[in-house]
């Protein structure tokens, strides 16, 4: 599998959908994928690209405040290795109000 680059957004300095954009650029996609690893947010987001609370991880994990990228990033790659298809993940970050990435099957021509 392939764990491309992750995208930090702060609030107020740009648009969390131009954040994700690049997160999908990162990862040479067209559209997010299908499954969106995830832990709540202190403060909801009002411009999240789509609904992430299908696969939070809050009931299995509580309150990750500086590891829940890294438990987000391995879910995702979990996922990826078990449906072979790619996987977003999303989760808090002690310097920045989100970090988010995508984790995808490996494939050599990128």
């Amino acid at each position: 599998m392939r764990l491309c680059r992750g995208e930090w957004f702060t609030a107020d300095s740009e648009p969390l959908t131009a954040v994700a954009d690049r997160a999908l650029q990162q990862a040479h996609l067209s559209a997010p994928p299908a499954t969106c690893v995830s832990f709540s947010q202190p403060d909801p987001q009002p411009d999240l690209p789509r609904n992430l609370r299908q696969h939070l991880q809050d009931a299995h994990f509580g309150t990750l405040p500086a590891l829940g990228a890294m438990v987000a990033q391995t879910l995702a790659a979990w996922h990826v290795q078990q449906q072979g298809e790619p996987c977003a993940w999303l989760a808090n970050d002690p310097q920045y109000t989100l970090a988010l990435g995508v984790v995808k099957p490996h494939d050599s021509s990128n």
